[in-house]
């Protein structure tokens, strides 16, 4: 016994033969994602943030920036030092004295305080440890951070970032 259904479908004429025809009047069409699409693209987003910052190490660049700015500071106190002693016919003139040869000292206003015999004559300011903060524009109260000392042999100074990270060590002697 096989039923016949005719449906009229813009103009077009249907046969089904079958008994019953299934039409799903709650199904609506939605747009969007379902929850499981998210979880998976948040998942891989997730997966791609942590092997980047893996992979670059923000810790370790900063390290090595701060690093690289101990250098370019130590430098920078040793040419202001040797300009000091190319003006004053090859002796270092401070009021603090000759440099250090037994020990090395810390720049420092409570320590070998070279300030005035470099700052403003031979440098704008004083640099400092990038852990110290920011250059000191004061010969009452800084700390540079920087160690320094001269051989009393080859009358070469040496200064050192002490603070230096990832185990290296920062010294220019000039």
């Amino acid at each position: 016994m096989s039923k016949e259904l005719r449906i009229k479908s813009r103009g077009r004429e249907k046969v089904h033969n079958s008994l019953f025809i299934i039409h799903n009047s709650s199904k609506s069409s939605t747009t969007g994602f379902t929850l499981i699409e998210l979880v998976i693209a948040m998942a891989i987003l997730g997966i791609l943030i942590v092997t980047t910052l893996f992979f670059i190490n923000p810790i370790e660049r900063l390290a090595e920036t701060r690093n690289d700015q101990r250098k370019l500071n130590i430098s920078v106190i040793l040419n202001a030092i040797g300009q000091n002693i190319a003006n004053h016919s090859g002796t270092f003139n401070c009021p603090a004295g000759a440099i250090p040869t037994t020990t090395p000292q810390i720049i420092g206003s409570s320590t070998y305080d070279i300030y005035d015999c470099l700052v403003p004559e031979f440098m704008s300011t004083m640099p400092v440890d990038p852990t110290s903060g920011v250059s000191s524009t004061s010969s009452a109260s800084y700390n540079t951070g920087y160690d320094i000392a001269r051989n009393a042999t080859t009358s070469q100074i040496t200064i050192s970032a002490p603070n230096a990270e990832l185990g290296e060590t920062i010294t220019v002697t000039r």
